[in-house]
């Protein structure tokens, strides 16, 4: 697994760029010159000996990001999977036409188990326009049309001739020709060498090692650490926050409020807080211990566990709970049964949610 650092200036080039002025300015190893990696787009780095770096766009927490994310790429591309490493790459910010911040080329969270669905065809996208470039730099290497040309694992092949050049030769030239604004045709699902088959994880044995780097382990200069008291009620609202003590917690930077989900729409933040940001992450706590906040408890607060389950109990007896399906005529069934057992289980409330600290 290789990190991926920007220093500021890189950071504010991505940050300011549309999506297309990401791609190739991302780090170090988008050098084209000859004997070192050459990075053909975000996605496809390609070593000298014909290695291939395939970059992961989505954060790894044990969902094998590292390796389905890298394969949708590795198949279009027709990679050698064998020589397929990883790398995580950074946060890819463009500004959109309002001047919002926007994702640069995808969406780069994880939740909700979408990304395979979401970055399915995205991704091997990027895997198929990398393989065009190569097919290209070989069609002016052999001088021959690219029509001619197909590509194996790890290499492009002209079937006229038997001549074949690897991947690692053709990737400093690949890595100048354009990209096409439209991605080449995809594979046919019956031509899939990677897709739906299993191999080893390509981050377990960093994992297994602690040798991965996750974001609790980055460490930069100037870097502030924030935590957040969140309103502890649900549907409840911030009213109003004495900073005053928080502040004079050393090493404290600044505090500000974190607004709420709206009432009435999709809610992108959890509940209403404050932010104390400080220097390290025990100053930014005790200043959050220091604050004092007034919070409206909102409509829920007379509810408890012993509620919830009397309201649950109450809806079953009325038959008022919801069918999830129905199959077959359950009324006769009952009515004509010589002999009927009847019990009612009870599941409790289940907080999803992660012992460790959710930052990965």
């Amino acid at each position: 697994m290789i990190t991926a650092t920007l220093s500021r200036r890189q950071f504010l080039k991505i940050s300011a760029s549309a999506a297309g002025g990401v791609i190739f300015g991302l780090h170090g190893l988008g050098s084209k010159a000859a004997g070192t990696a050459a990075r053909i787009n975000a996605f496809v780095t390609i070593e000298p000996d014909g290695s291939t770096i395939i970059g992961v766009s989505q954060p790894e927490m044990g969902q094998g990001m590292y390796s389905t994310m890298s394969m949708l790429v590795a198949e279009e591309l027709d990679a050698d999977w064998s020589r397929v490493t990883t790398e995580q790459l950074p946060l890819m910010l463009k500004r959109d036409a309002e001047g919002n911040l926007a994702w640069g080329l995808v969406p780069q969270g994880a939740g909700g188990s979408n990304s395979v669905v979401s970055l399915y065809t995205p991704l091997r996208e990027f895997g198929a326009r990398a393989r065009r470039q190569l097919v290209l730099a070989a069609a002016e290497a052999l001088q021959v049309p690219a029509d001619e040309l197909a590509t194996e694992p790890g290499a492009v092949v002209h079937g006229g001739s038997g001549r074949r050049i690897s991947y690692g030769e053709l990737a400093p030239q690949a890595a100048l020709i354009p990209a096409a604004e439209e991605a080449p045709p995809l594979k046919d699902q019956a031509d899939f060498r990677l897709i739906g088959r299993e191999f080893q994880s390509k981050a377990k044995l960093e994992v297994v090692t602690g040798a991965a780097s996750f974001g609790t382990d980055v460490r930069r200069a100037g870097m502030r650490y924030a935590v957040i008291a969140r309103c502890p009620f649900f549907s409840g609202k911030l009213l109003e926050f004495d900073d005053n003590e928080a502040r004079k917690v050393p090493g404290v930077v600044d505090v500000v409020e974190v607004p709420g989900p709206p009432d009435d729409d999709y809610y992108t933040t959890l509940a209403p807080g404050v932010a104390v940001m400080a220097t390290s992450t025990w100053a930014a706590m005790k200043g959050r211990d220091a604050l004092r906040i007034r919070w409206d408890e909102g409509p829920f607060r007379a509810e408890t566990t012993a509620s919830l389950d009397a309201a649950c109990q109450e809806a079953i007896d009325k038959g008022d709970g919801q069918v999830v399906q129905d199959v077959g005529d359950f009324d006769a069934a009952i009515a004509g049964a010589s002999r009927t057992v009847t019990r009612r289980y009870r599941l409790p409330y289940v907080h999803h949610a992660t012992l460790e600290p959710q930052n990965y």
